[in-house]
């Protein structure tokens, strides 16, 4: 039982040097410190989830926005008319519009040609990536 006193003893001793050392008062401010720190970064997480639904939820309205102008302009309505009653929000048609074109120049650009490997197979990932090797190149 030597043993287990003494590690008592070192324990205590310990603390009492550790209390010489820090004073409870900064010891319990770091522990509020530890518990602002856990709580900001916790919000922090919180924040950025609620950050990333708001712009899916812009990004929506802005869309149902710019379908329904389209589709209201379609059916007669005169734009210059929809932006005096206030049902022509710039904003959300600029930026569903820029998202739009993006999309449709992204569908249009046109693709390289790839050569397929010899035996037909449409996996390039099985395809050997290293050049032929010098006795197979003509000179």
């Amino acid at each position: 039982m030597a043993t287990s006193k003494s590690k008592v003893t070192s324990s205590s001793v310990l603390d009492a040097y550790r209390q010489q050392i820090i004073p409870t008062d900064t010891e319990q401010k770091i522990a509020d410190l530890a518990a602002a720190v856990a709580t900001y970064e916790s919000n922090k997480a919180d924040r950025t989830a609620q950050e990333r639904a708001l712009a899916q939820r812009q990004t929506e309205d802005e869309d149902a926005v710019f379908d329904a102008y389209e589709l209201a302009k379609t059916h007669g309505a005169k734009a210059s008319i929809l932006s005096e009653i206030g049902l022509k929000p710039e904003g959300a048609l600029v930026a569903a519009r820029g998202r739009r074109k993006q999309t449709s120049d992204a569908e249009t650009i046109p693709q390289a040609d790839v050569p397929t490997p010899a035996g037909g197979s449409d996996d390039l990932g099985a395809q050997s990536l290293q050049p032929p090797a010098p006795d197979a190149v003509s000179a």
